[in-house]
């Protein structure tokens, strides 16, 4: 994995801590009992073959799925059962924890916070048992089920142009930069004219300058709403189908 993360001997053997003529003893004995090649090396580089490729694409899940086995056994020893939750900044799970704990007094919560990079990581690799998550995520190996609906506002300058407008749509925003990762908002990154203009990459941190509370207006986005939903993964525990929250 380090190899093909970094596509470089040198770089890889220096994060996993061992020397690189060991990494590349290792990485041939691989490709012996593969029988294929997994890299191309030459003196441009190091790249992935199309059979390389594959098995990157194959191993993440699967060494995910190692580490959470591994959590899971761990747990399972253990006297006191636990169940990990995973949410997402802004998801009060107060009530909900509550309630559980009320019904299951000999399982211990545990919350886990999680960001948009790893809040489904977090349920492959087992360090979360179920997640509260936003969308749009990865769904694949994942039992998806909608608890409710969140109204998305933007954010704006009292001197804005579009200050004074009770609804605001994606398009209106379209020229304007957005302080959050875009492929966290994938209407604003279709049409977004930074984007679009190279002056911004998809992925690429957001940048540019903060912005404070004071003189800022808040009006409501005219987009689907945010969905928050349930996540656990497939074959693991057997979650009930969430309610709307009735605020």
């Amino acid at each position: 994995m380090a190899v093909a993360e970094e596509l470089h001997f040198g770089r890889a053997a220096e994060r996993l801590h061992i020397a690189q003529p060991v990494l590349s003893r290792q990485i041939r004995s691989l490709e012996e009992d593969l029988g294929v090649e997994v890299f191309d090396r030459d003196r441009r580089g190091t790249l992935l073959t199309p059979a390389g490729e594959q098995l990157l694409e194959d191993a993440v899940p699967l060494l995910a799925s190692a580490e959470a086995l591994v959590r899971r056994v761990t747990r399972a020893a253990q006297d006191t059962p636990t169940l990990t939750i995973g949410f997402m900044p802004g998801i009060t799970l107060t009530p909900a924890t509550v309630l559980f704990t009320g019904r299951h007094p000999t399982v211990r919560v545990r919350l886990l916070r999680t960001s948009w990079d790893d809040q489904v990581a977090v349920l492959l690799d087992g360090r979360a048992d179920v997640g509260i998550v936003r969308l749009p995520i990865d769904q694949r190996g994942l039992q998806v089920r909608p608890l409710f609906r969140e109204p998305r506002v933007v954010v704006l300058p009292v001197g804005h142009r579009l200050a004074d407008r009770p609804v605001v749509t994606v398009a209106d925003l379209a020229s304007e930069h957005l302080l959050q990762d875009p492929d966290a908002v994938p209407e604003w990154r279709d049409v977004a004219v930074e984007l679009r203009a190279g002056r911004r990459h998809s992925g690429d941190p957001p940048g540019g300058r903060e912005v404070g509370t004071r003189g800022l207006w808040s009006r409501h986005l005219r987009s689907p709403a945010v969905h928050r939903q349930l996540l656990h993964p497939l074959g693991r525990h057997r979650a009930s189908r969430g309610r709307p929250r009735p605020d």
